[in-house]
C-alpha cells in the first residue's frame, strides 16, 4: 500500500469517527453510531460479515454481549425473525464458550486465520455462513471493558497491524458505549428518585387520609357501642351489630391503603417462613392450571421473620397469581425459593418462565390499579411492595420481555420468641375516674358518652393544657387518663413528660389515628402505659385497663 492509500484509508476512518460521534449526540443512542462504524470497519478490512456489541451483567450478574450493529446473515426464516424481534434492543448472546466469548472473558484481541481450527472455537449452527477467519478486538473506557468488535473472513486473514490500525475507532466505541451506559444510569437514577417522590407523596396522603378515616371510625364504633351497652339499646341488636362490623371492616381498609404506601401498621409476630409457604402451596394448587408447574423450595433451618402471616401469605400469592397470568395458556413452571442471606436476612424469589416484562411496563408495575389485564384490578404488585416496605424489607423485580420474571422479596431475619401471654378483660370501669384528652370534639364526645355507659366518673379536656389544670386539681382522684398522642399546641407524649416530672404516675392509654407516630420506648416500657390505635372498642379498652391494673 502506498502512501496515498494509506493517507486515504486514515482519512476515511477519521471521518468514520467523526460521523458516528455526531451521530450518538443526535440520537443519544449507540446504535446508529456503531451501524456506522461498522460498514466502515467492514470496508477497511475487506471483512464479509461482522458486529459491534456491548458487554453488560445481566440478573445473575454473569457477562453478556448485547449486539447492537450487525450484518444481516439470516440463514432461515427463524433467524430472520429472530434479528426482526431484536432490531431494537439488540441481540444478546450469553455464551461465551465461543471465539468472541474467548475475547471477552480475556480481555485481549483474537486473532484466528483458522477460525474452525482454533483452540476456543465452538462450531457454527448449521445454515451458518462460513466462518474462516475472525479477528475479535475488545475495547475499553479507562480499565473497564465495555464492549466489543468482532470481524469475520477477511480474504488474506488479520494481523497486528490491522488491529493497531484500528485503534482511534477502537477507542471511539469504547467511549461511546462508557457515555451511553452512564445516560442509561442517570436516567434510571432519576426514574428511580421520581418514583421514590410518588412514593412520599402516596405516603404523606395515605397517612392523612388514614388519620381522618380512623377519628371517623372511632366516633362510628363507639357510638355502636354506647349503643349496645344502654339499657335498653337505642337501635336493634342486630343493626349495632351491622354498625359495629361495617366500622371493622372499614378500619381494615384503611391498613390496605396504608400498605399500598409501605406504612402498614399491623400488629406482627414471630414468623415461620416454611410454614407459610405451605400454606400458599396449599392455596394456590388446586387454582393454578396443570399446565403450569409450582415448586415450593426452601433451605433447611430458615430463619423466621417478624411479620403479619396473613399479610406475608397474601404477598407471596399475589406474587404466585401474577406469573400465572404472565404465563396465560403456555406450559410453564414457577418456582418459590426461600433462603438466608448475609447481614441476617431473607430472600423469598418468586420466578416464572413467562412472557416477561418490557421497560415500559416495568415503570408502571408499582402503580395502585395499573394492569395488563383487562379486568384485572392490577393491585398486587403495589401492594405486595407496600407489605416488604412496611416490613423493614424490599421488593425487587427482575424482567425481560420472553425471559420470564423474577420478584423478590428481602425481609430481616428475626429470632423465634414465644407469643405474648394475653389475659381475658375482667377491668370494671364503675367508681372509676377517667380523663379523656382528646382535641377532636367529636372523638372526645363520643368516647365520653360511651365511658358514661360503664358507670365510670368521666373527665373530659379539649387540649394537653388544659389537661395539665384539671390534673393539677385532681391527680389524686383520676384513675386512668386516656390521652391523644397529636394535638396542636402541647401532644400527648410532651403531656405524659411534664407528668412524669411532677411524679404523677397516672396509669396512661395513649390513643392516636395517626399511623406514624408511637409511643417512645422509654415510656411504652412503663407498666403503667398502654397504646392503642384508632377506632377501638370498648372490648379493647376494657383489655387494655385490665393489662394497666393487672387484674
Amino acid at each position: 500500500m502506498n502512501k496515498h492509500e494509506e493517507h486515504s484509508r486514515t482519512e476515511r476512518l477519521l471521518e468514520a469517527i467523526r460521523l458516528a460521534q455526531t451521530n450518538f449526540i443526535l440520537e443519544a443512542s449507540t446504535g446508529g453510531a456503531f451501524r456506522l462504524l461498522l460498514d466502515e470497519l467492514l470496508e477497511l478490512t475487506d471483512s464479509e460479515y461482522g458486529f459491534i456489541g456491548e458487554v453488560e451483567q445481566n440478573a445473575n450478574d454473569a457477562q453478556v454481549l448485547r449486539v447492537r450493529a450487525y450484518t444481516d446473515i439470516a440463514w432461515n426464516e427463524e433467524t430472520r425473525q429472530l434479528l426482526r424481534e431484536n432490531a431494537a434492543t439488540g441481540l444478546v448472546f450469553d455464551n461465551l464458550d465461543t471465539l468472541f466469548g474467548y475475547a471477552i472473558v480475556s480481555e485481549q484481541v483474537v486473532i484466528a486465520n483458522d477460525a474452525m481450527n482454533h483452540p476456543m472455537a465452538s462450531g457454527i449452527p448449521r445454515g451458518h455462513p462460513p466462518l474462516n477467519s475472525f479477528l475479535g478486538i475488545p475495547f475499553h473506557h479507562g480499565n473497564k471493558l465495555t464492549g466489543l468488535i468482532g470481524l469475520a473472513n477477511c480474504p488474506v486473514g488479520y494481523s497486528q497491524e490491522v488491529v493497531e490500525f484500528l485503534e482511534p475507532l477502537v477507542t471511539t466505541c469504547g467511549i461511546l458505549a462508557y457515555s451511553w451506559r452512564m445516560s442509561e444510569e442517570q436516567k434510571r437514577a432519576e426514574f428511580l428518585q421520581e418514583q421514590a417522590e410518588r412514593q412520599q407523596q402516596l405516603v404523606e396522603f395515605s397517612q392523612k387520609l388514614a388519620h381522618d378515616l380512623n377519628n371517623l371510625l372511632t366516633v362510628t364504633l363507639t357510638t355502636a357501642d354506647t349503643s349496645l351497652i344502654s339499657d335498653p339499646p337505642s337501635m336493634a341488636r342486630e343493626d349495632i351489630e351491622r354498625i359495629q362490623l361495617a366500622t371493622t371492616r372499614a378500619a381494615e381498609l384503611t391498613q390496605k391503603i396504608l400498605s399500598i404506601a409501605g406504612n402498614n401498621t399491623i400488629d406482627r409476630k414471630t414468623v415461620q417462613v416454611a410454614k407459610i409457604l405451605g400454606e400458599v402451596e396449599t392455596i394456590c394448587l388446586p387454582i393454578i392450571p396443570e399446565n403450569i408447574a409450582l415448586r415450593i423450595l426452601a433451605e433447611d433451618n430458615l430463619p423466621c421473620v417478624l411479620a403479619d402471616p396473613l399479610s406475608l401469605q397474601q404477598a407471596l400469592t399475589n406474587l404466585v397469581f401474577n406469573s400465572v397470568e404472565a404465563l396465560q395458556d403456555s406450559d410453564g413452571t414457577i418456582c418459590v425459593r426461600a433462603e438466608t442471606l448475609r447481614e441476617e436476612k431473607l430472600k423469598i424469589e418468586i420466578e416464572d418462565d413467562g412472557c416477561g416484562m418490557d421497560e415500559a411496563t416495568q415503570r408502571r408495575a408499582f402503580d395502585p390499579y395499573f394492569s395488563t389485564k383487562s379486568g384485572s384490578r392490577g393491585f398486587g404488585l403495589s401492594s405486595v411492595l407496600g407489605f416488604a416496605k412496611s416490613h423493614g424489607g424490599d421488593l425487587r423485580i427482575v424482567s425481560e420481555p420472553g425471559l420470564g420474571t423474577r420478584a423478590q422479596i428481602i425481609l430481616p431475619a428475626s429470632q423465634p420468641s414465644g407469643d405474648a401471654f394475653s389475659a381475658e378483660p375482667s377491668f370494671q370501669f364503675a367508681g372509676k375516674t377517667l380523663l379523656v384528652v382528646d382535641d377532636e370534639s367529636t372523638v372526645r364526645s363520643a368516647i365520653c358518652r360511651l365511658l358514661a355507659t360503664t358507670q365510670a366518673h368521666v373527665i373530659e379536656a379539649a387540649s394537653a393544657v388544659d389537661a395539665i389544670k384539671l390534673l393539677e386539681q385532681n391527680s389524686q382522684s383520676i384513675d386512668v387518663l386516656l390521652l391523644d398522642i397529636v394535638m396542636p399546641e402541647m401532644d400527648g407524649l410532651e403531656l405524659c413528660h411534664g407528668m412524669r416530672a411532677k411524679n404523677m404516675n397516672i396509669p396512661t392509654v395513649f390513643m392516636t389515628g395517626h399511623v406514624t407516630r408511637n409511643v417512645p420506648q422509654e415510656i411504652a416500657a412503663s407498666p403503667s402505659v398502654i397504646f392503642l390505635r384508632k377506632p377501638f372498642s370498648i372490648g379493647q379498652l376494657k383489655e387494655a385497663c385490665t393489662t394497666l391494673f393487672g387484674e
